[in-house]
């Protein structure tokens, strides 16, 4: 408004008339009532001025990557995220970040929040479009089911939920491919604050099925560390000089994902007992492996890590039987927490060992001992090689069952 005025009134042919018209206004002003001008417009580009600059001064400036405030979303609420630290979670977790960011007053020409936010892989060069729908429709359903299961069971189990004209991939040759991350994530539209000076977007994602043996894009079948992924967040803002626009990036923002083997989290509404029968165990045998769990372990917060057991390095001689037998367990559990195996599976009958030639020296396995004598009853019996037969899947009756050779 100020700069309108003054161009308004610094036009010479309208000067005589505002001699005549404005003379007291002119003296309150330090002017005298017949002289207007460059004086005078030099007088108003100055308030001009110093509202941008109050303006500026209650912006939240930034330097840097321009990240003012990182936040983990969770059920409990908001806690800070510090990116020098990896997001530790699990698969199948559901998280939330918010990321905001402020007005950058030396790259901009005024100080003006980001109108765009890249994201970026971890090799700085791949734009990500992260636009996975992760709501309660219908389309969010399957996204959640196609991400956190196995890719023999998600198209059995988006049937079960009412979409059977759904399929997870289309193309029959990626059926039994998993997801990636970034095709499980959504980026929300970035929310300028202009008051505030600030923009904040919101990150969210399902950590997907094999998530846990994936470092970048490679599988690593011998499950010997975390999974891990790395994605990149880089503020453009706008920079006006000599009626002209230019696009100024900030530097980066990373965010690390580290996806711990042999974990879990607690989704809505679920206590240990829902999530042991989930994964086809015991809640005993959960709550011995979270020695940090305080007080009732049916009053845990929603979306809590939890540890549901150790990591077994093969070592020479072993097959999933022996493993199993060793800590009680069965070998469809061995399965269940090791889905990856499934895959590799040599289900040869003529082989001796073919519930076992997928194991490899070395290969670290999830397993769940049975630490608590009878605490699954009848449902998950122990046995020799030779006694399994269908129907013994666990504690969860699994529908998938190995059939062993027959004796010689």
């Amino acid at each position: 408004a100020l700069l309108r005025l003054c161009r308004r009134e610094c036009k010479p042919k309208r000067r005589q008339s505002l001699k005549r018209a404005q003379g007291v206004s002119m003296e309150a002003f330090g002017e005298p009532s017949g002289r207007i001008g460059h004086t005078m417009c030099r007088r108003w580009l100055v308030l001009l001025l110093a509202c941008l600059s109050l303006h500026a001064v209650g912006a939240e400036p930034c330097s840097g990557h321009c990240v003012v405030k990182a936040e983990r979303v969770t059920p409990a609420g908001n806690v800070q995220f510090d990116n020098s630290q990896p997001l530790m979670t699990a698969v199948g977790c559901l998280e939330t970040i918010e990321i905001t960011y402020g007005s950058n007053v030396v790259m901009g020409s005024l100080a003006a929040p980001p109108k765009l936010v890249l994201m970026l892989g971890a090799d700085r060069a791949t734009s990500i479009t992260a636009s996975a729908v992760l709501d309660d429709s219908n389309a969010g359903l399957k996204n959640k089911i196609c991400c956190r299961e196995h890719p023999m069971d998600r198209d059995g189990l988006l049937a079960e939920a009412g979409l059977q004209n759904e399929k997870c991939q289309s193309e029959q040759t990626l059926a039994l491919i998993p997801f990636n991350l970034f095709a499980c994530m959504i980026q929300n539209p970035i929310q300028r604050n202009l008051t505030a000076g600030t923009a904040m977007i919101r990150i969210q994602f399902i950590v997907p099925e094999r998530a846990d043996i994936t470092v970048g894009n490679n599988i690593d079948m011998m499950g010997t560390t975390d999974g891990s992924n790395t994605f990149v967040l880089q503020a453009e803002y706008e920079q006006f000089s000599n009626g002209k626009t230019t696009i100024i990036r900030a530097p980066e923002y990373s965010i690390d994902v580290q996806v711990q083997r042999c974990s879990a989290c607690l989704e809505k509404a679920e206590g240990l007992n829902m999530l042991a029968k989930r994964l086809g165990t015991h809640w005993t045998q959960v709550y011995s492996a979270n020695h940090d769990i305080v007080g009732s372990p049916d009053e845990l917060e929603q979306a809590r890590l939890l540890r549901l057991g150790s990591l077994y390095s093969v070592r020479e001689r072993d097959t999933l039987m022996s493993i199993a037998l060793k800590f009680g367990v069965t070998v469809n559990q061995l399965f269940k927490w090791n889905g990856y195996l499934r895959n590799e599976l040599d289900t040869m009958p003529e082989s001796p060992n073919h519930m076992s030639r997928a194991l490899t020296l070395g290969q670290v396995i999830c397993v769940l001992p049975k630490t608590c004598h009878n605490s699954f009853g009848g449902s998950q019996p122990v046995f020799t090689h030779w006694e399994v037969v269908p129907g013994m899947g666990g504690s969860v009756g699994l529908d998938y069952q190995v059939q062993p050779p027959t004796p010689p």
